[in-house]
C-alpha cells in the first residue's frame, strides 16, 4: 500500500500542465506588444527591429510555412502545425536549443489582406514567452485569407528579462498546480508516518 501512495503521490507532483501563450490579431497593446504591418512582402530581420524598435540587434531563429519545411538554425527545435482553413496553428518546442534572447518577436504574415502582417513581442508582458511553452495562434484572417507563414525572431543576452519590462510581474502558480503539489505532499508524508 504504501508503495501505491508513493507511486501516486510522485506521478501528482511530477505531472505539470504545459504552458502555453495564446495569440489572436487582438492580442497585446498596439505599437508596444503588437504591431500591425501593411507591407505585402517578407520583412527583414532589421524591418522587424524598426518595426518594433527593439532594443537589441535581432537574430531570425525559426521559421515555418504550411506545406513547407521550417527553416532557420532553430528549425529542428520546434514544430508548428497550422489549422485546416490555416488562420491559426500551434508551435511546439521538440527540443534542443531553444529561442532564449531577451527580447522574442513572432511575425504572422498574410499578406494579401490589411494588414498582411502581425508582429508581436512575446518576451514581455502580458506573454512572457520562455522559448519552450507552446504558441497557439488563432483567428488570422478567417475566411479571407491564411497564415503564409510565421517566424521568430530574438535578441539580447539569452535568459535576461526583456529590457522594456522594467519589473516582470511576479509569478502566480495557477490553483490546479497548487493543488497537484498539495495532493503528492499530503501522498508523501503519509508515506513517511506509516
Amino acid at each position: 500500500m504504501q508503495k501505491f501512495i508513493l507511486a501516486i503521490a510522485l506521478v501528482l507532483i511530477a505531472s505539470t500542465v504545459q504552458a502555453a501563450i495564446i495569440i489572436t490579431p487582438t492580442s497585446g497593446v498596439l505599437n508596444f506588444t503588437r504591431w500591425e504591418v501593411s507591407q505585402n512582402s517578407t520583412l527583414t530581420t532589421s524591418e522587424v527591429e524598426s518595426i518594433t524598435g527593439a532594443i537589441n540587434p535581432l537574430t531570425f531563429e525559426y521559421k515555418a510555412t504550411p506545406g513547407g519545411n521550417d527553416e532557420g538554425p532553430l528549425a529542428s527545435s520546434y514544430d508548428t502545425t497550422f489549422n485546416g482553413d490555416v488562420s491559426g496553428g500551434t508551435t511546439v518546442y521538440t527540443s534542443g536549443a531553444f529561442v532564449n534572447g531577451a527580447e522574442k518577436y513572432l511575425l504572422i504574415k498574410d499578406g494579401n489582406e490589411n494588414p498582411s502582417q502581425y508582429i508581436f513581442r512575446i518576451s514581455g508582458f502580458p506573454f512572457l514567452w520562455d522559448g519552450t511553452e507552446d504558441i497557439i495562434m488563432s483567428g488570422f484572417w478567417p475566411e479571407q485569407g491564411s497564415i503564409s507563414h510565421i517566424a521568430i525572431y530574438d535578441g539580447g543576452t539569452p535568459g535576461d528579462p526583456d529590457p522594456r519590462d522594467i519589473e516582470p510581474p511576479p509569478a502566480v502558480p495557477e490553483p490546479a498546480s497548487l493543488a497537484i503539489w498539495s495532493i503528492g505532499l499530503i501522498g508523501l508524508a503519509l508515506v513517511r508516518r506509516s
